[in-house]
């Protein structure tokens, strides 16, 4: 049996890309490594409830901070180089429904992935104060 560490894929695009006006655009890949401290913005159709709850029609998102390496491990397990962990507090976060989504910083370069949001205790659902998990975009980004 595996364990998978992250859940990522960047595409690449030499030349001209077609977008969709408006719905679908180009997006910067962050080089470098992401210290503790940067705030960033995450987005998402998830749910807005701590439940969960149904998806939003409305894209979401909320200002974050990036938890040290360190810190990170102090409150979650498995955690590696190849992850970004962000707080904001209790009730704002990562929700079913984001998984896949950008965590950009203040330039609009993305930074991280949404790979996964802690909900513990179980009985508390989403953004239950503890960090949100992202792929690192500067690990697979060489």
């Amino acid at each position: 049996r595996t364990k998978a560490l992250n859940d990522i894929g960047l595409v690449r695009v030499k030349g001209l890309m077609l977008t969709m006006r408006g719905k679908v655009e180009k997006a910067t890949f962050g080089g470098d490594f992401v210290r503790s401290g940067t705030e960033a913005t995450v987005t998402g159709w998830g749910g807005t409830r701590q439940n969960g709850g149904p998806l939003s029609d409305k894209l979401q998102f909320v200002r974050v901070r990036v938890l040290g390496e360190q810190d990170c491990q102090a409150r979650l397990s498995n955690i590696g180089p190849m992850h970004i962990c962000t707080f904001s507090r209790e009730g704002q976060g990562v929700c079913g429904g984001d998984s896949g989504g950008p965590l950009a910083s203040a330039d609009g370069t993305v930074i991280g992935v949404v790979s996964f949001g802690v909900g513990y205790p179980p009985d508390k659902g989403c953004a239950a104060g503890l960090p949100d998990g992202f792929a690192r975009v500067s690990h697979f980004n060489s």
